[in-house]
């Protein structure tokens, strides 16, 4: 697990909101059984991640949708 400024990054947990991301990969399953493997990610998304949490823990679908919402 990496660390931000000390603090814990939960890879369980979506970086942008704090809620629980339903990570394959963090539940220890195959990447390909994650609800994201079939999604697009916006590049600009990712450029909202927190300094340090990019590819430590996934963006939830909440935060997906919200943010192809407002980017249409």
């Amino acid at each position: 697990m990496g660390t931000d400024n000390g603090k814990a990054i939960d890879p369980g947990k979506c970086p942008l909101c704090g809620q629980g991301n339903a990570c394959a990969s963090a539940a220890n399953e195959p990447p390909g059984a994650c609800w994201c493997a079939g999604e697009k990610f916006p590049p600009g998304l990712f450029d909202l991640l927190p300094p340090g949490t990019r590819n430590k823990a996934c963006i939830c679908q909440a935060c997906l949708k919200a943010y192809a919402a407002r980017r249409i």
